[in-house]
């Protein structure tokens, strides 16, 4: 992953930032491990300081990305109200580390060298997928129980794997698609590693996440750029959420709802969840509650016969609203569009291109699911707004390779 010929300064960086990319993503396995998971925290608030001294006072970079700062306050925020509210401060504060960890973390990967994203970042999710794949063949009843869940493996619950399985696809095929050093290889691992743990435990909203960025990524799709764009997927979105969960047109929506997503409208009780949630949105619409603690938030809503699915708003756009009210929608929504006006700004390079189709597709199954442990989200939607420096690493790394060829082609012919 790190070859030994760089200089030692370059591969000593790679390797701090390959493991603090191991920290932040510790696996869901590892949180009901204590002695594990008391050294991944610890490491996480030692990482965290060290990344916002060096973002802050010593990088070098004239400017900062808008959607690194504000994520920042999008989690100072949260933790403020949570705080205000007595609620799950424990849980928020840990989330927001890594959140902001890994979103400032990426920004500086971006600028240094964007290459380690789609060859050391994707080579560790590859590992993560592979180690998850095979405790799912061990352990197919899963590998531990938790208080709500009993299919648990080594990336948590499996409806939670989509977190890293579409990071780790969306980097496969942008790498396959600059025609980099073993792209095809990486990639079909990739879509192998997917296919198996989506359809061994055979969750309906992530095969439709997968199978739909394979058809976006058509190059008979990627090429009409004029309708298959950032603006258009963000507009989708917006427009699927307010029909379906707001508007209540969600009769329309039913076939793509119970048939491709697989999320049933009565029996997981979504309608009544989204209903039920709105409902307290409306009292505290301005600053919303904080992250409750789950036990107070089972009371609160009071549907006992939806246990545990109650516990979250199964809709991240209504979540955002329940938990920060309007003024953490307004910081999520300016987020959103910063991203998706990033892979507009350069909508006819293969970067841009493929982070929209993710960002996209991860909101689209974040219609039904609010994805607690999306902690790469973030990052990739910083992706959308950087995205021609990536591009430019990219291409530069393409080059080296087409004149590593050239010389040795000469070389022989010599």
């Amino acid at each position: 992953m790190i070859k030994l010929g760089q200089p030692f300064a370059v591969k000593v960086k790679k390797l701090f930032y390959l493991v603090a990319y191991c920290i932040f993503m510790e696996p869901k396995y590892f949180y009901y491990v204590p002695k594990i998971d008391k050294f991944f925290r610890f490491a996480m608030y030692v990482l965290l300081f060290v990344l916002l001294f060096k973002y802050i006072f010593v990088w070098k970079h004239k400017t900062r990305s808008k959607i690194a700062i504000l994520v920042i306050f999008y989690h100072i925020y949260l933790i403020s109200v949570t705080i205000f509210r007595h609620g799950a401060v424990n849980d928020i504060v840990t989330d927001s580390i890594i959140f902001v960890g890994l979103t400032i973390l990426t920004e500086l990967v971006i600028h240094d060298d964007s290459t380690f994203l789609v060859k050391e970042l994707l080579n560790l999710l590859i590992i993560e997928l592979f180690i998850n794949a095979f405790t799912i063949i061990i352990f197919p009843n899963g590998l531990y129980v938790t208080e709500y869940f009993k299919y648990n493996f080594f990336l948590g619950y499996d409806n939670q794997h989509i977190n890293i399985m579409l990071p780790a696809l969306i980097l496969a095929l942008i790498k396959y698609k600059y025609k980099l050093k073993n792209s095809k290889f990486s990639l079909a691992v990739t879509i192998f590693l997917n296919l198996f743990i989506a359809l061994s435990r055979f969750s309906g909203a992530t095969l439709v996440v997968i199978f739909l960025t394979f058809i976006l990524s058509l190059p008979i799709v990627t090429n009409r750029t004029w309708i298959f764009n950032g603006k258009n997927y963000f507009l989708t979105n917006i427009v699927m959420f307010f029909s379906i969960c707001i508007m209540k047109l969600y009769n329309g929506f039913r076939y793509i709802i119970e048939n491709i997503l697989g999320k049933s409208m009565t029996f997981t009780g979504r309608i009544y969840i989204w209903d039920r949630a709105l409902y307290y949105i409306k009292q505290n619409w301005l600053f919303g509650y904080g992250v409750e603690t789950y036990t107070y938030r089972d009371q609160k809503m009071n549907l006992p016969w939806y246990y545990p699915a109650e516990l979250h708003a199964h809709n991240r756009f209504i979540e955002t609203m329940y938990r920060g009210g309007l003024v953490l929608t307004v910081i999520y929504l300016i987020i959103l569009i910063i991203a998706f006006k990033g892979t507009m700004k350069s909508k006819n390079i293969i970067a841009a291109k493929m982070i929209a189709i993710g960002i996209f597709v991860y909101l689209t199954g974040m219609l039904t699911e609010f994805y607690k442990h999306s902690y790469l989200f973030f990052p990739m939607l910083l992706m959308g707004e950087l995205v021609s420096e990536i591009d430019v690493g990219l291409m530069n790394l393409k080059q080296r390779k087409i004149n590593s060829n050239v010389f040795l082609k000469e070389e022989q012919s010599i």
